[in-house]
């Protein structure tokens, strides 16, 4: 097995260098020792709670979250019943959560798109994988985080392959020490048929390749090797995952992101001798010229589905609004930015399009409109800059045409999305 040595306190880009060079460029699994600072990994290790709690209280459809005792995957009504109405206390660890509520049992959790349910960790990863997003780009489909937490022993997934291009950089917060075990292509196929989700593992073994690792380690793997990991005690690890796509893939996103946006919510019945030779009518697209072509619309779609994953920092999921977390209300407390100071978080920038008399913005990976006007851009610009300002200043301009209720209300819908906020 490979193992770098090079430890440092912060990842820096010295620390990126290294990794690339060592998994070369993403091609290779390794394991990066003392990667992470301790406070970096309690500061993980909290959030990871924190994604607990508020999976618990605003997933009421349990999306994204697996759960599994003794190997056995359990049924949504299990979740809700007996993990979901016992989330994390005030204060406790991941050790006492796990005995209070799993008392000993082998347990698992899988948790996707984590960074949903959690500002803090989005911004503590993303500033962690900076100088890495500085070199590669900001893959296209985006980033994304998932949670694995328990003492499962063999992973139950078995032993699999991840999607293509979605690389792997696994962030290992402890307390128990962690085993991936990987198999060459070529001989899994002869010893096991290239068996997807094989749970009969052990005959295997002497065949693997053995990655160990510890809290604070970082492990790296391609998507492209069969493993499967084993957690004989309890450990909790954040695994980001670099979700580069196929071309089918992105086209298939694509279309599903122009159906959400662009196909009218009608379920009127379409007769058999319904004029459908012209497509527009059933669209719900204003100003579409007739010299608009569906593939100028899908060129646009593409665009703006980056602008929302460089607007969130690269993260795909969005973030929980404030107003969902029943923290903020924006039609009744809009006032609340009246004489703030507010910040825009590094990493985490605006973009804007102008389309006729619309401005279109993506703030934290949603897109608003509101009518146009110029110093609504210049306003966007100034709180990229991640400076503090004070609001008074910011809307001065926008007052002189706008009703300053109408200004503040600009800067709440970005505050209940987390794209600035109250310093």
């Amino acid at each position: 097995m490979e193992v770098s040595t090079i430890s440092r306190n912060n990842l820096d880009d010295f620390w990126w260098d290294d990794f690339l060079v060592k998994n070369e460029n993403f091609s290779k699994t390794n394991v990066f020792k003392d990667a992470l600072t301790k406070p970096n990994v309690d500061k993980m290790n909290t959030e990871v709670l924190n994604i607990l709690i508020n999976m618990s209280k605003f997933n009421t459809n349990v999306e994204g979250f697996r759960f599994y005792l003794d190997g056995e995957e359990q049924n949504e009504k299990y979740v809700v019943n007996n993990v979901f109405s016992n989330p994390p206390l005030v204060g406790e660890t991941i050790e006492q959560y796990a005995d209070r509520v799993f008392n000993g049992q082998k347990f698992a959790i899988i948790m996707n798109f984590t960074e949903k349910y959690s500002n803090e960790m989005a911004k503590t990863v993303r500033l962690l994988l900076d100088p890495l997003i500085q070199k590669l780009g900001t893959p296209l489909l985006g980033l994304d985080g998932t949670i694995f937490i328990g003492n499962y022993g063999y992973t139950p997934l078995g032993i699999h392959r991840d999607r293509r291009g979605e690389n792997v950089i696994h962030f290992h917060l402890g307390p128990g020490d962690k085993i991936m075990y990987n198999w060459e292509n070529d001989i899994y196929d002869k010893k096991a048929n290239s068996k997807t989700n094989n749970t009969d593992i052990e005959p295997l073994l002497e065949d693997a390749i053995k990655y160990q690792f510890k809290t604070g380690d970082i492990y790296y793997m391609p998507w492209d090797k069969w493993h499967v990991g084993y957690s004989g005690d309890l450990s909790v690890a954040f695994t980001l995952w670099f979700n580069n796509p196929t071309k089918e893939t992105y086209t298939k996103q694509m279309f599903k992101s122009f159906a959400i946006q662009y196909i009218q919510k009608n379920d009127a019945i379409l007769t058999i001798d319904t004029d459908t030779s012209n497509i527009e009518p059933l669209l719900s697209v204003q100003n579409l010229s007739d010299e608009t072509k569906v593939i100028d619309l899908l060129n646009h779609v593409s665009n703006e589905y980056r602008y929302a994953i460089l607007s969130n920092g690269g993260w795909s999921g969005l973030p929980l609004t404030l107003s969902s977390e029943k923290k903020f209300n924006i039609d009744e407390e809009y006032n609340l930015l009246d004489k703030a100071k507010v910040q825009a978080p590094p990493f985490f920038k605006l973009y804007s399009v102008v389309f006729e008399e619309e401005l279109t913005f993506f703030a934290r990976g949603y897109k608003m409109e509101i009518k146009y006007h110029p110093e609504l851009e210049e306003i966007i610009e100034k709180l990229n800059t991640n400076q503090v300002f004070k609001v008074d200043d910011l809307i001065k301009k926008l007052k002189k045409d706008w009703p300053k209720e109408a200004c503040l209300y600009f800067l709440a819908m970005l505050y209940d999305k987390k794209a600035i906020e109250i310093v």
